[in-house]
């Protein structure tokens, strides 16, 4: 998983890779803010199961989860704030 920025600088997109003995697949695109007032945060969880996403802005926030056992899966709402 990567993050990339914006024009504002802030991290907007979250993108997926597959990596293999052959190198670095090309990316997928997972998530994408669209409000320019919002910034992303990726981690993963201790047991390496989850990819946790965190939007936030000075107003607001959300948490999205991701298994990473399923490579099609999309990010799953669990929280906003």
């Amino acid at each position: 998983m990567s993050l990339q920025t914006n024009d504002t600088g802030r991290a907007n997109t979250l993108w997926r890779y597959s990596v293999s003995s052959k190198g670095i697949g090309p990316g997928t695109l997972v998530y994408e803010e669209s409000d320019p007032a919002m910034s992303l945060g990726v981690w993963r969880s201790r047991d390496g199961q989850y990819v946790i996403m965190q939007g936030s802005s000075d107003s607001a926030s959300y948490i999205r989860v991701l298994d990473v056992t399923n490579a099609a899966g999309v990010l799953a709402a669990a929280a906003n704030t």
